[in-house]
C-alpha cells in the first residue's frame, strides 16, 4: 500500500496575462518524514520543478493529511524564484483525486511547527558506537560518524568500495539536527575521470541549490578527486560546503572549462537579487589546472565579490557577508587564487594558496586572515585592496617567481610578499606575518595608504634574484604608519625605502645580513626621510650638535650644520670634504609654521635688510624651507631708488635638487616695475608641498639699476666646499650666464653670495 499523493499543478504568466514565464518553483516538507507502512524515511529534501514553455508544472506530492506519515500536522514550505521575483509561502496539500491548482490554494496563515526528523521513540533505535569500516549495520542503527551521532536509513555492509561511500549514499541523518546532504547522492563521482565533469558540475550545483532552500545545511563532498567544469560554480546563502579534508578532497578544473572554480553568489543586478551571505567552505583543495585552460581569462580559484562592490548598510542588507573559509588549498590557478572585492566580513583561516598565476590572496575590506600562506604566486603573495583588515601570522613565500606558461609569465616587480594598496586605504593592521624569498619588496605600502600597523613582522631575503632593487619594508607615499620588523637580507638589499613624498611614519627594524652576505644600509639611497621617524637594529637616532668633517657618521644620524638641522641619508667617513648629497634637510631657524591665510612673510629672514644693487641681468636666489603645505597668492619685492624706465625685476620659484641646490623651475611669476619706488607685487596662484625651494629674483633692461631691498644674511647659511674665511657669508646662488628674458628651466649655480633681494610672499 503506497503513501497518499496529490498533483500539484501552477501556470505563471506575465502582467500581460499571455506571455509564459520562466523560473522555479521549489516544494520542501517542514520536517523529515516516517512512513507507518514500510518504515521508511522520508527527508525533508527539497523538490524542484522548472517551469515549462507555457510557464506550467505538475509534481506530485505527499498528502499532508495522511495518517500514515509522522508527525501530524506538517506542511510544505514552497519558494517561487521568478525573473526578478521571489515569493516564500507554506501550504497543506490535502487529499483529493483531481489536481490540486496552486492558484486555488490560500497559503497558511499559522506555520506547523517544524518538528525534528523522525520522532525516534518510534524508531527501534540500536547504538552501536563508532562506525567501523569492517562491520555492516541496519536501518534505525545508530554511529559515531566524524564526530557526529548519525542514522542509518538504510543498511550498510562492508563490501567493495568500504562502507564511507555506502553511508555517503545514504540519506542520513544527523542527531544534532543539522541537515547534512551528500553530493555522491546526486551523482557527484570522486573518480578523477574528465569525463564526469559536466555531470559534476550539474549534481554538486543541485545540491547547493537544495541546501540554500532549507537554510542552514551543509554539502558533504566525499574524498577523492572529482574533476568540474564551467559554468563556474556558486554557492548560495546560508550553505556550508565541506570536503573530507584539505588533503583528502580535490575538485579539479577539466581541460578547456575557462571559469573560475568556485563563487559566492553575487548578485545579478545589485538590488532584488541579493549578494550571498553566511556560507561556509572547508577542509578540501581547488586546483584550477591552469596549463590546460584555453581562454584569457581572468580565471580564479574562489572568488567572493558583492555587487555592487560599494554596498552600504543602508542600502543592502548583505553589505557585510560575512562568509567563513577554513582550511582550503587553492592551487594552480591562472589568476588570483582566493579573490574578495567589495564589502566582505570574511574569515580565512588556515588556507593556502599556491602556483596562482596572479595574486595568491586578494583581499577587500574587513577581512580577517589567520594562518594562511601564499606560496610562489606570479605576482603579490597578499594584496590588501580595502580598509579595516587584519592578518595575523600569514606566510608569503617566492612571490613573483610562480608562472603558468607564456600567458601568465612571472612579475618580480609586483612580487611583494604583501602589497597594501589604494588610496585613503588605512586601519590594516599586520601582526606576525612573514615574507621570505620575495622577487620584490617583503612589504609595500602605496601611495595614499595611511594608518597601518606592522607589528612583529619578518623579512627572509626581500628582492630576491634582484640584486638591491627592493627593500625589506617599502613606503611609497604612505603616511602615519607604525612599523615594527626584522630583516635578514643578502648583499645590497636595503631594509627601508621611502618614497613617494611618505612622511610622518614611525620604523623601527633589526636589519642583518645572511650568512656570507655583506652588511647593507638600513635606509635605500634616495630616500625621502624628511618627516619619518626610523629607527635601525635598535639603536635610537643619535642627535650630534655640530657636523665635523673628521668625524665618520652612519646612515640616520641627525647633525647641526650651518644652523639647519640635517639627516646623515648615506654613511660618512671622515673624508676632508663633506659631499650634500649625503645630508637631507629636517629643519631650519625659521619657525616651522604655516602662513596664516592672508598674511606676509619674508622667507629671506636673517639680519636687519639693507638695499643694493644685485647687477642686471644677474640672477640670485636663496633656499626657503616649507615646512608645511603652503598655498600662495603674491610675491614681490621692495624697489628703494628707481632705474631707468623701463627696468624690471623678474620673480621666480626654483625646486631643490636634494642636495641643497637651486634645481628645475617651478614657477616664473613674470615681472614688476623696477623704475617705481616702493614695494611691487604680482598675483599668483601656486602651491607649495612641504619641502626646500629657491626663491629667486633678476634685474633686467636696466642701463640704470634700481635699488632692491636686501638681506645681508639669509634664514640657510649655505653648506660651501672648503673652509670659509673670516666675514665670508653664503646666503644664497647666482645662476652660471646672465638671464636677460624669459626664466631659465633650471637654475645652475655660478656661485655664491653674501647679499640677497628681499623677497616676500602671501598665503
Amino acid at each position: 500500500m503506497a503513501l497518499a499523493t496529490r498533483t500539484v499543478t501552477a501556470t505563471y504568466v506575465h502582467a500581460d496575462g499571455v506571455t509564459p514565464c520562466s523560473g522555479t518553483v521549489t516544494f520542501t516538507p517542514n520536517t523529515a518524514l516516517a512512513s507507518a507502512l514500510d518504515d521508511r524515511l522520508l527527508p525533508a529534501r527539497p523538490i524542484r520543478r522548472t517551469l515549462d514553455a507555457d510557464g506550467g508544472l505538475s509534481v506530485p506530492l505527499v498528502c499532508t493529511d495522511d495518517d500514515a506519515v509522522s508527525p501530524s500536522g506538517w506542511a510544505y514550505n514552497v519558494v517561487e524564484q521568478l525573473p526578478g521575483a521571489r515569493r516564500e509561502y507554506v501550504i497543506a496539500v490535502p487529499a483529493g483525486a483531481v489536481p490540486l491548482d496552486l492558484a486555488d490554494v490560500v497559503p497558511l496563515e499559522t506555520v506547523p511547527p517544524v518538528a525534528q526528523y523522525v520522532r525516534l521513540d518510534q524508531v527501534p533505535l540500536n547504538d552501536r558506537g563508532v562506525l567501523a569500516p569492517a562491520t555492516g549495520y541496519d536501518r534505525w542503527d545508530v554511529v559515531t560518524y566524524r564526530g557526529r551521532r548519525v542514522l542509518v536509513v538504510e543498511p550498510l555492509t562492508s563490501g567493495a568500495g568500504g562502507i564511507s561511500n555506502d553511508l555517503a549514499e545514504s540519506a542520513i541523518l544527523d542527531l544534532a539536527g543539522q541537515t547534512v546532504i551528500a553530493a555522491h547522492s546526486y551523482g557527484f563521482r570522486t573518480d578523477g575521470n574528465p569525463a564526469s565533469a559536466a555531470a559534476n558540475r550539474a549534481a554538486l550545483q543541485a545540491a547547493l541549490d537544495d541546501a540554500a532552500v532549507l537554510q542552514a545545511a551543509q554539502v558533504v563532498l566525499p574524498p577523492g578527486f572529482a574533476f568540474i567544469t564551467g559554468p563556474t560554480v556558486e554557492v548560495p546563502s546560508r550553505v556550508m560546503l565541506r570536503g573530507a579534508g584539505q588533503f583528502s578532497t580535490t575538485l579539479q578544473l577539466a581541460p578547456g572549462s575557462n571559469c573560475h572554480m568556485l563563487r559566492v553568489h553575487t548578485s545579478t543586478n545589485g538590488t532584488t537579487d541579493r549578494n550571498a551571505v553566511w556560507c561556509s567552505i572547508a577542509d578540501l583543495t581547488l586546483d584550477g589546472r591552469a596549463t590546460t585552460q584555453t581562454g584569457p581569462g581572468p580565471y580564479h580559484g574562489l572568488v567572493l565579490v558583492t555587487n555592487p562592490l560599494t554596498t552600504a548598510a543602508s542600502s543592502d542588507q548583505a553589505h557585510d557577508p560575512s562568509h567563513l573559509i577554513s582550511a582550503v588549498h587553492v592551487r594552480n590557478t591562472l589568476d588570483d587564487g582566493i579573490r574578495i572585492e567589495g564589502r566582505s566580513d570574511i574569515r580565512l583561516i588556515g588556507c593556502k594558496v599556491s602556483h596562482a598565476g596572479g595574486d595568491a590572496f586578494r583581499l577587500s575590506f574587513d577581512t580577517h586572515a589567520i594562518g594562511c600562506v601564499a606560496e610562489k604566486p606570479a605576482r603579490a603573495g597578499f594584496r590588501v585592496t580595502g580598509s579595516a583588515t587584519q592578518l595575523v601570522s600569514c606566510k608569503s613565500y617566492l612571490a613573483g617567481q610562480g608562472a603558468q606558461g607564456a600567458a601568465r609569465p612571472p612579475v618580480p616587480a609586483e612580487g611583494h610578499g604583501y602589497v597594501i594598496e589604494g588610496n585613503g586605504i588605512g586601519e590594516v593592521a599586520l601582526a606576525g606575518c612573514d615574507a621570505q624569498q620575495v622577487s620584490g619588496h617583503g612589504f609595500y605600502l602605496g601611495p595614499g595608504v595611511e594608518a597601518v600597523t606592522l607589528a612583529g613582522v619578518t623579512v627572509a631575503e626581500s628582492s630576491f634574484g634582484q640584486g638591491g632593487a627592493y627593500a625589506a619594508i617599502a613606503l611609497a607615499g604612505a603616511s602615519r604608519c607604525v612599523i615594527t620588523a626584522t630583516s635578514r637580507h643578502n648583499t645590497g638589499v636595503p631594509a627601508v625605502s621611502l618614497t613617494g613624498g611618505a612622511d610622518r611614519n614611525s620604523i623601527d627594524i633589526g636589519h642583518a645580513p645572511r650568512a656570507g652576505q655583506t652588511p647593507s644600509p638600513v635606509v635605500a639611497p634616495g630616500s625621502a626621510l624628511l618627516a619619518n621617524r626610523i629607527v635601525g637594529n635598535a639603536a635610537p637616532i643619535a642627535v650630534r650638535q655640530a657636523w665635523a668633517p673628521s668625524t665618520a657618521y652612519v646612515t640616520g644620524q641627525e647633525v647641526t650644520y650651518y644652523g639647519s638641522v640635517y639627516r646623515v641619508t648615506s654613511d660618512h667617513t671622515s673624508p676632508a670634504t663633506f659631499a650634500l648629497s649625503n645630508l637631507a634637510l629636517l629643519s631650519a631657524p625659521l619657525a616651522a609654521n604655516p602662513i596664516p591665510p592672508g598674511k606676509t612673510i619674508f622667507p629671506s629672514g636673517g639680519s636687519a635688510p639693507g638695499t643694493g644693487q644685485t647687477g642686471n641681468g644677474t640672477m640670485r636666489g636663496f633656499p626657503w624651507y616649507v615646512p608645511h603645505d603652503t598655498p600662495l597668492t603674491r610675491i614681490g619685492c621692495e624697489v628703494t631708488a628707481a632705474g631707468n624706465a623701463g627696468s624690471v625685476i623678474r620673480l621666480m620659484i626654483y625646486a631643490d635638487t636634494g642636495e641643497i641646490q637651486p634645481g628645475p623651475l617651478l614657477l616664473d611669476a613674470g615681472t614688476v616695475p623696477g623704475d617705481i619706488v616702493g614695494v611691487q607685487e604680482i598675483t599668483i596662484a601656486q602651491a607649495l608641498a612641504a619641502g626646500v625651494y629657491w626663491l629667486s629674483a633678476v634685474v633686467q633692461s636696466a642701463t640704470t639699476q634700481p635699488t632692491l631691498r636686501t638681506a645681508g644674511q639669509g634664514a640657510y647659511a649655505l653648506p660651501i666646499t672648503g673652509t670659509p674665511g673670516p666675514g665670508v657669508v653664503a646666503s644664497g646662488y647666482t645662476h652660471g650666464v646672465a638671464v636677460p628674458g624669459a626664466a631659465p628651466a633650471t637654475f645652475s649655480p655660478g656661485g655664491v653670495v653674501g647679499v640677497i633681494p628681499r623677497i616676500h610672499v602671501r598665503s
